[in-house]
C-alpha cells in the first residue's frame, strides 16, 4: 500500500495520463418504435380524444399529454401513418354529418342553417385537433406533403366530401341563390347566415364555378327585366339613382364571395343596368338636365358612364361627349341663327358659355375629351353665321363701356369683360369686330359717352394681349388724339384774340388723325353765322401753328347744348349738330315746311328725316309735326311748340347720329370686305413667293390655314384668277393645276 505522502507527491501530468476516457457511440441502426405501441397510443388515447372533440364530449387526457404522445410517435417515424389515420378519421366524421343531412327532410332555410352549423363545428374541431397534433404539423406536414398544414388538409377533406354529395351541393347553391333573389325583392332573410355561407364557399373554394354560374344566370335575368321596367316607368334621374343604389346593395351583398365571382357579377349588373341602355338613358332627359344645370345629377350620370366605359367595346364617354356636343350645338344655333334675337345674342352666349363651363368643370369633373369637344363645337357653331357674332360682340362691349359703374359693380364689370374676351377669342372675323369697335369707340370718345377711361384702357390692353399691338394701334391713336385735342383747346382758350372772337359761345373741337379714326362722309352744310364764325376762328388759330396740315370738318359727330326759352320756362337742350341746325331756324319763324328746312340746312334727306323725327316725335317734342304721325313726308310742316314744358331744366334729346344706322353698318361691313380682298391677294403672293411653284389644292390649303376670317372657296379662286390676269402668278403650261410665281 502506498503512503499518503507518496500519492501527494505524484506528478499531475502522470495522473491525467493514467485515467480512462468515456466514449459514447450512436446506434448503427436507429431503434424502431413497435407497431403495437403506435396502435395502442392511437386507439387508446389519440382516437378517443379526436372523437370526443368531434362529439363535443370531455377529453380523458390533458392536451399536453396528448401533445407529448404525438411528439413520441413523430420521433418514432410514425408520421406518415399518423397523418393518414387523422385524415381518414376527419373524412369519416364529415361524411357521416353530410349523409345525415342528405337523408333529412328539412326545409330549404333549415337545410342551409344545418350546413352552416356543420361547417362551423367542423372548423372549430379542426382548430382544436390541430393544437394537439401541432408537433406533427410543424415538423413533418409542412415540409413533406403538398398541404400547407393540417388545417388545410382538413378543409380539403370537407371540400371532397361536400362536393361528392350532389344533393347537399345542389341544395346549398339553390338555397344561396334563393336568398340572393329574396333579398333583391326586398324580402326579409337571415343576412348573417347568408354571409356565413358565402364565406364558407369563398374560403374553401367549394365549386365556385357552379355557384358563380347559378348566381350569374339568375342575376342576368333579374337585372334585365328590372332595368327595362324602371327605364320605362321613371325619368332619367330616378333611374340613375336606382342603378347607383343597386350597385351599392349588390356590392355589399356579394362582398363575401370569391373575388372572381364578385367581378363577374359586377359585370352582369353593369351590363344589364347601364351598358345595354346608354342611348336610352341619354335620350330620356339628358338635355333637360343640362338646361336646368343639375350638377349633382349630371355628376352621377358621368360617374356611372365612367363605370360603363370600362367594359370592352363600350364607348360610354364617347357617347356622353357626343350628346353634350350635340346639346351645345343646338343651343348655340338657337342663339346665333335667329335674326330676331340678335340684340340678345351676346348676353345669351355669355350665359351659355358660363353654363358650359360649370357643367364641364363640376358635372363632368374636368373631363378633357368632353370639355375640348364641346368647346370646339361651340366655336364652330358660333361662326356658322359669318360676321354677325363679331359685330354684336363689339356692340355689347360698347353697351358695357357706356353703362360702366351705373349698372354694374367693379367686380361684375371685370368679370363681364373677361368673359367677352373669351367669347372674342372664339369668333372668326376679328376684322369685323375691329371695324365696329373702332366706330363705337369713336362715338364714345367724341360724344363723351364712355363711363370710365380706365375701363377703356383695360379693354384695349386685353385686346392687345389677344391680337397683338397692330390690332390696337388705331385704338391707341384715337386716345392720343383726344388727349392732344384737350391740350389744343386749352391753348385756344388762352389765346385772347381767338377767345374774344367766340363771344358767349363755348367751343370744343377734337382734332382727329385721318388714319386712326373710322372713315366719315364729307358733308357740305349751311351753318348759321354764329357757328360758321366759330369754325373759321378755330381754323385760323390751328393753322397758324400747323401750317402744313389740312382741316376737314366732320359735322356728323358734332353736338351742341342750346339755351331754349319757352313761354313757360327755360331749358338747356343737349342735341346733335344736325338737330341744332334745325332748331336755330325757329329763332326767326314759328312754322317751316320740310322743303324749307331741307334747303336752309343742306342736310341729306335721310339725315334730315331722322333729326326731325327725334325733335317732333320723340320724348321731348320741342317742335310739332303737322299732320301728326311717325313718318316724315315732304309735304309736312313743323311748328315751334310754345307749350313745351318739362320738370327738368337740362334735357337730352337722343341723337340719331349716336346710334348705329343700317347705312353705317352696311358701310362698315363693305369696308371690311374690301380689306379682306387685299389680305387674300397679299397672302397668295406671299405664299407663292416663298414656294415658287405650288399645286392648286396645296395653295388653297395654305390659304385656309393663314387667313383668320371667313373666306369662301369661290372667292379664293376668283382672287387667284385676278392675280394670274395681273401677271403675279401663272399656270404651269404642262399642268394647269400648278401655279408658278412671277418675279
Amino acid at each position: 500500500m502506498e503512503s499518503p505522502g507518496s500519492r501527494m507527491g505524484q506528478n499531475p501530468a502522470q495522473a491525467r495520463t493514467s485515467s480512462k476516457k468515456l466514449l459514447i457511440r450512436p446506434f448503427s441502426t436507429p431503434p424502431q418504435m413497435p407497431d403495437e405501441y403506435f396502435n395502442q397510443t392511437w386507439e387508446n388515447e389519440l382516437l378517443g380524444a379526436i372523437r370526443a372533440i368531434q362529439d363535443k364530449q370531455p377529453v380523458r387526457f390533458s392536451y399536453e399529454e396528448l401533445y407529448r404522445k404525438v411528439e413520441d410517435l413523430c420521433r418514432g417515424n410514425k408520421t406518415t401513418q399518423l397523418v393518414a389515420k387523422l385524415e381518414a378519421e376527419c373524412e369519416k366524421h364529415i361524411a357521416k354529418q353530410l349523409k345525415d343531412l342528405e337523408d333529412s327532410t328539412l326545409s330549404q332555410e333549415d337545410f342551409l342553417a344545418s350546413i352552416d352549423r356543420i361547417w362551423e363545428d367542423y372548423f372549430s374541431e379542426l382548430l382544436t385537433i390541430r393544437s394537439i397534433f401541432l408537433f406533427l404539423d410543424r415538423k413533418y406536414v409542412i415540409h413533406t406533403t403538398y398541404e400547407k398544414n393540417l388545417f388545410d388538409m382538413g378543409v380539403q377533406v370537407f371540400v371532397k366530401r361536400f362536393t361528392a354529395s350532389t344533393k347537399v351541393m345542389d341544395t346549398s347553391i339553390k338555397g344561396i341563390v334563393s336568398l340572393i333573389d329574396k333579398d333583391r325583392m326586398g324580402e326579409v332573410i337571415d343576412k348573417s347566415l347568408f354571409k356565413r355561407l358565402l364565406t364558407m364557399f369563398a374560403s374553401t373554394k367549394l365549386n365556385t364555378s357552379q355557384l358563380e354560374q347559378s348566381i350569374l344566370t339568375v342575376s342576368t335575368d333579374y337585372f334585365r327585366v328590372k332595368s327595362l321596367e324602371n327605364l320605362q316607368e321613371n325619368d332619367i334621374v330616378t333611374y340613375l339613382r336606382y342603378v347607383e343604389r343597386q350597385m351599392s346593395l349588390e356590392s355589399e351583398r356579394i362582398s363575401c364571395l370569391h373575388q372572381s365571382t364578385r367581378r363577374a357579377l359586377s359585370v352582369v349588373l353593369e351590363k344589364n343596368l347601364l351598358v345595354n341602355h346608354l342611348s336610352s338613358i341619354l335620350a330620356k332627359g339628358f338635355d333637360q338636365l343640362c338646361d336646368e344645370t343639375r350638377v349633382e345629377d349630371l355628376k352621377l350620370l358621368n360617374r356611372l358612364f365612367g363605370v360603363a366605359d370600362l367594359h370592352d367595346g363600350c364607348e360610354a364617354y364617347s357617347m356622353l361627349r357626343d350628346s353634350f356636343g350635340e346639346y351645345v350645338r343646338e343651343k348655340v344655333d338657337q342663339i346665333v341663327s335667329n335674326p330676331e334675337q340678335d340684340d340678345s345674342m351676346v348676353p345669351n352666349l355669355l350665359d351659355f358659355m358660363e353654363k358650359r363651363k360649370v357643367l364641364c368643370e363640376e358635372a363632368f369633373e374636368n373631363n378633357e375629351a368632353i370639355a375640348d369637344f364641346s368647346k370646339q363645337t361651340m366655336e364652330k357653331q358660333i361662326n356658322k353665321r359669318p360676321n354677325k357674332p363679331a359685330e354684336y360682340v363689339a356692340k355689347h362691349i360698347d353697351h358695357i363701356l357706356k353703362a360702366g359703374n351705373k349698372k354694374y359693380s367693379e367686380d361684375e364689370l371685370t368679370s363681364t369683360l373677361d368673359k367677352l374676351i373669351v367669347l372674342f377669342r372664339r369668333i372668326q372675323g376679328k376684322d369685323i369686330f375691329e371695324a365696329f369697335y373702332e366706330r363705337d369707340l369713336a362715338k364714345r370718345l367724341l360724344f363723351d359717352r364712355s363711363a370710365s377711361l380706365d375701363l377703356e384702357n383695360s379693354m384695349i390692353s386685353k385686346l392687345k394681349v389677344e391680337c397683338g399691338a397692330s390690332f390696337t394701334r388705331k385704338l391707341e391713336g384715337m386716345f392720343k388724339d383726344v388727349d392732344l385735342s384737350t391740350d389744343i383747346m386749352h391753348s385756344f382758350r388762352e389765346n385772347r384774340r381767338s377767345a374774344g372772337a367766340l363771344g358767349d359761345i363755348e367751343l370744343k373741337v377734337n382734332v382727329l388723325t385721318t388714319g386712326f379714326w373710322p372713315s366719315m362722309a364729307k358733308e357740305e352744310l349751311k351753318l348759321p353765322r354764329e357757328l360758321n364764325d366759330c369754325q373759321e376762328t378755330f381754323t385760323t388759330f390751328y393753322l397758324e401753328s400747323h401750317k402744313s396740315r389740312v382741316l376737314r370738318w366732320q359735322y356728323g359727330n358734332g353736338s351742341c347744348v342750346l339755351s331754349a326759352t319757352f313761354p313757360k320756362r327755360r331749358h338747356l337742350l343737349s342735341v346733335s349738330l344736325y338737330q341744332t341746325l334745325i332748331l336755330l331756324l325757329f329763332n326767326k319763324v314759328e312754322t317751316l315746311t320740310y322743303k324749307e328746312i331741307l334747303a336752309a340746312t343742306g342736310l341729306s334727306e335721310s339725315e334730315l328725316k331722322r333729326a326731325l323725327l327725334s325733335l317732333a316725335c320723340g320724348r321731348h317734342r320741342v317742335i310739332l309735326k303737322q299732320p301728326k304721325g311717325k313718318v316724315v313726308d315732304e309735304d309736312d310742316s313743323f311748328v315751334y311748340n310754345s307749350g313745351f314744358e318739362k320738370p327738368l331744366v337740362h334735357l337730352k334729346i337722343n341723337s340719331i347720329q349716336a346710334q348705329s344706322t343700317p347705312e353705317e353698318k352696311l358701310e362698315t361691313t363693305e369696308t371690311v370686305f374690301k380689306e379682306r380682298v387685299h389680305h387674300i391677294d397679299l397672302a397668295i403672293v406671299r405664299i407663292m413667293k416663298m414656294r415658287q411653284m405650288m399645286t392648286h389644292s396645296r395653295l388653297i390649303t395654305e390659304l385656309l390655314e393663314q387667313l383668320k376670317f371667313p373666306h369662301p372657296i369661290p372667292l379664293l379662286k376668283k382672287r387667284i384668277e385676278y392675280l394670274i390676269e395681273n401677271l403675279y402668278i401663272e399656270r404651269d403650261p404642262t399642268n394647269q393645276q400648278k401655279y408658278k410665281y412671277l418675279a
